[in-house]
């Protein structure tokens, strides 16, 4: 059983939220899912107003096995924009502004939170996953994770990042925040040949990044004709081989952008997992069975086919 928030800071919090942001429109989705960890997701995704001007988007997901529920995630933005520009995110159609502050990213989650009563969940997870680059504010993305802490003392945090900026996860590693999964997107270099993931993979084993982390893995997004062919493959197991690392197969959300790339089949994805768990790489396959419109990678501002809630 969650408790309800302990921090003095909640109402606090949540009243300079009421004045500084507005939420505008929330889209919902429900839909079967590929996970190891649920197989029904309840998605809602908000467009933020703050201030009277900027936008941004924040997801939150109930997952469930079967009727049970299992884990509560919210997906949090931490820039108006992205200075990102990964081939396969709606993101990219939209300019970067500026980073979001600590208290603009905490008042983000506790606006979000505070609609969706999560106390009888087996976990919360603040997730750093939502639009923006989090390696790009390594200090304020700690600083976030410790108030939550204090807020929500239970809480998981999931760290996503593209590793644009190397420096952060000794940034990460020596804040010292336990409970915290890292997780790291590579898909834009693995379409040519992997050298970034593996680079990293070289410098998590140097700092000892297992030892720190609750779970580090590496985001995959699998994509028809571009990166799930032998070679890759190939590559994979070469990097990852008998290492504790796991490779988290994602499905790709069609993007709203004039890139003509899709998902690879269901056969695709069945052969590397095989492939990958025979030549003892961890793996496991995630994504939904339908093609989201609100998930990970998706605008809701440019998509006016959700259904709002």
């Amino acid at each position: 059983m969650k408790q309800e928030f302990v921090d003095s800071r909640k109402e606090s919090i949540l009243l300079a939220s009421n004045k500084n942001m507005k939420i505008l429109k929330c889209f919902f989705e429900e839909s079967p899912y590929y996970s190891p960890f649920f197989n029904k997701q309840k998605g809602y995704r908000y467009l933020i107003e703050i201030n009277n001007k900027e936008q941004i988007e924040t997801g939150i997901y109930l997952h469930y096995i079967d009727n049970i529920k299992k884990s509560i995630a919210v997906d949090v933005s931490c820039m108006v924009g992205c200075s990102e520009n990964c081939f396969f995110c709606s993101s990219k159609n939209i300019n970067y502004v500026r980073n979001l502050t600590s208290d603009e990213m905490l008042e983000q989650i506790l606006l979000i939170l505070d609609l969706h009563p999560y106390s009888d969940f087996e976990d919360v997870v603040i997730s750093f996953h939502g639009i923006g680059e989090s390696s790009l504010m390594p200090e304020k993305i700690i600083s976030v994770a410790k108030s939550m802490r204090e807020i929500i003392p239970d809480c998981a945090i999931n760290i996503a990042t593209t590793g644009a900026n190397p420096n952060a996860f000794k940034l990460w590693k020596e804040a010292g925040i336990k409970w915290t999964h890292l997780q790291v997107s590579a898909t834009d270099d693995s379409v040519n040949n992997l050298n970034k993931m593996e680079q990293l993979v070289q410098m998590f084993d140097e700092e000892k990044m297992l030892n720190y982390f609750s779970q580090i893995k590496f985001s995959y997004v699998l994509i028809k004709d571009l990166n799930d062919k032998e070679e890759h493959l190939a590559r994979l197991i070469s990097i990852f081989s008998g290492k504790d690392y796991i490779i988290k197969l994602s499905k790709l959300n069609n993007p709203s952008n004039k890139n003509q790339i899709e998902s690879s089949s269901s056969e695709k994805f069945e052969y590397f997992i095989t492939e990958l768990a025979k030549n003892n790489v961890k793996n496991y396959r995630f994504g939904p069975l339908i093609d989201s419109e609100i998930s990970c990678g998706q605008l809701v501002y440019l998509n006016n086919n959700q259904k709002e809630c």
